[in-house]
């Protein structure tokens, strides 16, 4: 940033070309107050007459600074309004291209290929533990038409919990963000568990510990004889197989 010497006033900003408005309203170099910073640095105190003569300037300047302000203050609401009149516009250009993408075009049976490979490799971790499929059905009606009658878009279930034990008795407002994996993942268990239908499951559940009354497993666990590939973590062992026998006596 360039430093201008404190005995000149700004140079002159163009505000509006049409009524030529600009600031500081007033120019003027140099002031005759001299150099202000020069004279903070030094023990000798103003005279009267001087002190009479910065009063003037003083209220000058102030009202150049309010100037400043009020400008400032309505610049930058113009600028938001920009900001978000382009946002908008934007995403409309986004939604109007999208309506002539080529993936539109694609059969039923090439969106569930690529459904396929979306949806039985993917990290839980990055989707919040939401299954894939749950997403892809939120898109448009044929979307979810698709994701609606493929079972095989449901058949692999990835929970990762990276919470231990001693995490969960934290305060309320973080334990409750902790939860929202939690929850989702338990949503993505009962909608895999029912959109599937009679395929075989690929069952993955990472968990040190959950709260009691929250673990997803009561839901897994209704499925177990639909289970081809089971993946846990060994502390989630004594919840499961509580989980299979209440199963087991219903």
């Amino acid at each position: 940033m360039m430093l201008v010497p404190d005995d000149v006033w700004p140079s002159k900003t163009r505000l509006c070309t049409k009524c030529k408005q600009s600031l500081p309203s007033h120019y003027r170099h140099p002031l005759p107050a001299g150099q202000p910073l020069v004279r903070l640095r030094s023990s000798i105190f103003p005279s009267q007459a001087e002190l009479d003569s910065l009063a003037p300037l003083v209220a000058e300047v102030s009202h150049e600074v309010a100037l400043y302000d009020e400008q400032i203050a309505r610049i930058q609401r113009v600028l938001k309004r920009l900001k978000s009149d382009r946002q908008a516009l934007a995403q409309y250009l986004v939604r109007q291209k999208g309506l002539s993408a080529h993936i539109r075009k694609l059969p039923p049976q090439i969106l569930i290929s690529i459904f396929q490979y979306v949806c039985h490799d993917y990290d839980s971790a990055d989707l919040a533990n939401l299954h894939p499929a749950s997403i892809l059905r939120a898109v448009c009606v044929k979307w979810f038409n698709i994701t609606a009658t493929s079972s095989s878009l449901w058949s692999h279930i990835n929970i990762d919990i990276p919470y231990t034990f001693t995490e969960w008795w934290s305060p309320p407002a973080e334990r409750e963000e902790q939860e929202i994996p939690l929850r989702n993942g338990t949503l993505a268990a009962s909608q895999a568990v029912a959109l599937s239908r009679q395929e075989t499951l690929n069952v993955t559940f990472i968990c040190p510990r959950c709260p009691p009354g929250m673990s997803p497993l009561h839901v897994l666990g209704q499925s177990h004889a639909r289970w081809r590939k089971l993946t846990i973590s060994e502390d989630v062992l004594p919840d499961l197989g509580s989980s299979i026998c209440q199963t087991w006596k219903s």
